[in-house]
């Protein structure tokens, strides 16, 4: 057997040839493959196309949807819209949608000629700004596109690719890519969230003999995409240790585009305070002055913990556990020496202000009182605050002056001011 010897000038014209057509590669408009970006199924994806029919990508009952964002002007898309075209031809099961991103393109009239197996948009089109969200969503807007911008969708509805410019790899991609693989729950990628009438920071009221099955929000983010999750088309849910107080257990099941499975909890909370009991919420420290159920429970605001808030509130009520509480009370010395308020807010449940709750606040310029139920104010609890500070009372004009009178008489200083505008708490 013979060998031919390779001379050193075919070597060169070799490699020449091999960088050539390197260079061409690297000149061609780059293609972005991504992981899902967008979630149409989740949102409204309805369009009109250029026959008048409403139509919705969601119900397409092909394995995949090629959406083409182009020009009958660009040639670049016109390229695209043939490859896609014969994608579809050759016995791949895709619908196929060319959105024309100008409102007139008369040039959409000829190709929809050519391409009868293409469904045709136009952007002027009523119910069309569906899809320009989805372009948005997708990182692009009218003025830095780079055309065609063509989306693969999958048979669940999600964008598995996105690529811009011509893209050569389109046919295999749609050919044999796993556009339709399952996306795995995990907690990376999902966030539950519970809601109801009664339910407050993922806590419900304990029922006795009842189970809890509070309504579970599953919300996907991350790479993988985002959107709500409809329960029964892409999970089930199971609630497991639900009628006792404590942590109940939710298991999050993935079907449809989904798969694996994701554990959530929530609190199972008693329907009752007790008398003294103490609690901090927002740096606030209160303690159950009345005990009870959820509306019947009433606090006593003993201290406020950040002695650097310029505003310094005491609500009116609020969510504890699940249970309703009414703040009727502020204690003795809560805001005692707080130099950096400036302004302090007195919900309108506040039947009592206590000796030197407010002592000592030297900053405090603005005080808010909308309570119309205040009777007793302790001794000091005004002192020491600033010649100029101006007092607003919520209520009728002889209350308003009682109240005035009785902070006088607890330190507030003789030019204080009474205001006659009064903000509703």
């Amino acid at each position: 057997m013979k060998y031919q010897s390779i001379s050193f000038k075919k070597i060169r014209l070799l490699i020449s040839l091999i960088l050539a057509f390197a260079f061409i590669i690297s000149s061609c408009p780059k293609v972005n493959a991504m992981t899902t970006l967008y979630s149409p199924r989740y949102h409204s994806m309805t369009f009109t196309d250029m026959n008048g029919k409403t139509r919705d990508i969601r119900k397409f009952k092909t394995k995949s949807t090629i959406l083409i964002f182009g020009r009958s002007s660009c040639s670049i898309s016109r390229d695209m819209l043939s490859s896609a075209s014969s994608i579809k031809k050759s016995g791949v099961k895709t619908t196929v949608v060319f959105f024309g991103i100008d409102s007139y393109d008369s040039g959409l009239y000829s190709l929809k000629n050519q391409y009868p197996n293409v469904i045709f948009v136009r952007a002027s089109t009523t119910n069309n700004s569906n899809m320009w969200s989805m372009l948005r969503k997708c990182g692009c807007t009218y003025n830095n596109i780079t055309l065609p911008a063509t989306f693969v969708l999958n048979k669940y509805g999600l964008i598995k690719y996105y690529s811009t410019g011509y893209d050569y790899s389109l046919s295999s991609k749609v050919r044999y890519g796993v556009f339709n693989e399952k996306i795995k729950l995990s907690k990376d990628n999902v966030r539950v969230y519970f809601s109801g009438r009664k339910v407050h920071n993922d806590c419900i009221l304990y029922k006795k003999g009842k189970a809890r099955k509070p309504e579970a929000t599953v919300y996907l983010t991350g790479t993988n995409g985002y959107g709500y999750l409809e329960k029964g088309k892409d999970y089930t849910i199971t609630y497991k240790n639900n009628k006792r107080i404590g942590k109940a257990k939710v298991i999050i099941r993935g079907k449809g585009a989904f798969k694996g499975k994701i554990t959530a909890r929530f609190t199972i909370c008693s329907n009752k305070l007790k008398k003294n009991k103490k609690f901090t919420l927002d740096n606030n420290k209160y303690t159950v002055i009345k005990g009870g159920k959820s509306g019947k429970i009433n606090l006593k605001l003993v201290a406020n913990k950040n002695k650097s808030l310029s505003y310094i509130y005491c609500p009116t009520d609020f969510y504890y556990k699940a249970k309703i509480c009414k703040v009727t009370k502020i204690g003795k010395n809560a805001y005692l020496n707080n130099t950096n308020a400036m302004t302090a807010a007195i919900g309108s449940n506040i039947t009592e202000i206590e000796t030197g709750a407010y002592q000592g606040c030297s900053n405090l310029k603005s005080v808010y009182i909308y309570s119309k139920k205040l009777n007793k104010i302790g001794a000091n609890a005004f002192a020491g605050l600033p010649a100029n500070v101006t007092v607003y009372v919520n209520g009728p004009e002889a209350y308003r002056q009682k109240v005035f009178t009785s902070m006088k008489a607890a330190g507030l200083p003789a030019t204080a001011t009474l205001s006659t505008y009064v903000e509703y708490y």
